[in-house]
């Protein structure tokens, strides 16, 4: 890989850019990071198993060109406009080299977990527990089909053919829009070391943000550019199993092309068996808690266990405590848990998040997804929640200890309230179907009467976060 650096842009939840740039400029050491529309550009010369490190990205992609453009209205001046830049851009072939380089990479791993395989069954002696799970997750993924990232405006075209929501779900890794799928083979993977710059096999997939997607086609964009580079490269399009993935990125400002370096997502953790809350959200709420060797964590509604299994991550010498009132989704936190080999730090308990069994002030940190609020029959339901969960939080959390909430756009002001005191409502970000759901002046001064001993939290900061229609907030606080 060119040791002067390479170019390249992670794509991520919108909100925790900020978590992103800091890790990429920490990991990687690169100064200069620059955030566009959502996506975080930099270049670095930094080795493979380094970038693909990065917690909180969504997929790591390299960078083939990236312009300040605007595209006009008219269909066929668009076409022309896309034709153009295509057949401008000089760094194609520069970046297939490079995405090479992940293929080969990627292979060279694999091939290794095989060996160390094949020698345990023969009888030799392996203690390397990530072999395993690498070689059965790598297994997994060649038997499922592959999934690309698309919404309502991202579209794969052929250029010659023309947990549950009230856990935060539309949080998960598995709800994330709508994905295409296509078929991958063994001889698809093998074919990686070989590929001439002459019959790579690809296809395209376009989304258009903002205004560009009222005005603008992403079949247009991706029947255009694919048609191009098969004349330009002799590449032939292929959907159904293409070798390289091309995704474009198209706001009214600005055009962006990458190459993705992996299939799947880098959210998509080696050591997670079953999913549940995005892995990236997770993480950077546990650099939000700020854990330090020695600390208790509490997840009180831990679901499938991946706060936990991202904190323990995190910080190896950290104890975690997991709770959950549904027994199936403790059986998944098992799972992950023997999964990830982190049973001597972690318990799990089924118990009610109303009546955490934990003395007072035992627990250092709590890391929690709350409900949102939306499958409850009122609103008055899920407050009266509220107050009793937030009360035991305060009863079990030290004094100084910290509590990062992730909670929805409805409730924040309220959960704010209940720890705080505060009246403001700078945070409140209602849809217009939830305006008769807000909270009155009268209901947040009941809430002091009802629950004062909660109101003795100081609010550190507060996170934005926006998965498709779906808004939310980290809201970190300290214990007085």
């Amino acid at each position: 890989m060119n040791s002067e650096g390479n170019s390249y842009f992670c794509t991520t939840v919108q909100g925790l850019e900020y978590f992103l740039v800091q890790e990429i400029k920490e990991k990687l050491q690169v100064e200069q990071v620059e955030c566009k529309n959502g996506n975080v550009l930099f270049s670095t010369g930094s080795d493979v198993d380094s970038l693909h490190s990065l917690k909180s990205a969504e997929r790591l992609l390299i960078k083939v060109d990236h312009r300040c453009v605007k595209f006009p209205n008219g269909r066929g001046k668009c076409r022309k406009k896309i034709k153009q830049i295509t057949e401008s851009i000089s760094t194609w072939e520069k970046s297939l080299q490079v995405w090479k380089h992940f293929q080969e990479r990627q292979n060279n791993i694999e091939d290794e977990c095989s060996v160390e395989a094949e020698s345990c069954n023969s009888g030799e002696t392996c203690n390397n527990d990530d072999v395993w799970r690498k070689r059965e997750n790598d297994s997994e993924h060649l038997d499922k089909r592959m999934r690309t990232e698309t919404s309502d405006s991202d579209v794969a075209m052929d250029a010659h053919s023309g947990k549950s929501i009230e856990r935060g779900g539309m949080l998960k890794d598995d709800d994330e829009n709508q994905h295409l799928s296509m078929e991958t083979s063994e001889i698809d993977k093998l074919s990686y070391n070989n590929t001439a710059t002459e019959n790579v096999r690809f296809r395209i997939t376009c989304k258009c943000v903002g205004k560009a997607k009222k005005y603008h086609s992403p079949q247009e964009f991706a029947i255009c550019m694919g048609t191009c580079l098969a004349r330009k490269f002799g590449w032939q399009i292929d959907v159904r199993k293409p070798q390289l993935e091309i995704l474009v990125f198209v706001t009214p400002t600005d055009f962006l092309i990458g190459f993705p370096t992996t299939h799947d997502y880098l959210s998509k953790r080696s050591y997670i068996k079953k999913t549940g809350m995005r892995s990236t959200i997770a993480w950077c709420m546990c650099q939000l808690a700020e854990l330090q060797s020695g600390h208790l964590l509490l997840d009180p509604m831990c679901a499938s266990g991946i706060i936990v299994l991202e904190a323990l991550k995190s910080c190896k010498k950290v104890y975690c405590i997991g709770c959950d009132h549904h027994s199936r989704q403790l059986e998944q936190a098992a799972l992950n848990i023997q999964y990830a080999s982190m049973n001597e730090t972690m318990q799990l308990m089924q118990t009610d998040a109303k009546g955490i069994p934990l003395k007072m002030n035992s627990v250092d940190r709590v890391i929690c997804d709350l409900p949102f609020g939306l499958h409850h029959n009122t609103h008055i339901d899920i407050k009266q929640f509220y107050l009793s969960f937030l009360g035991e939080v305060t009863r079990v959390v030290k004094s100084n200890g910290r509590a990062v909430l992730l909670t929805s756009a409805v409730m924040v002001d309220y959960l704010i309230k209940v720890m705080t005191g505060e009246k403001s409502r700078l945070w409140r970000v209602v849809s217009a179907e939830h305006q008769n759901k807000d909270i009155t002046d009268k209901d947040e001064e009941a809430v002091v009467e009802m629950c004062p001993s909660v109101a003795c939290w100081i609010k550190v900061e507060t996170h934005f976060l926006k998965v498709g229609l779906a808004s939310a907030y980290i809201c970190v606080f300290r214990k007085k």
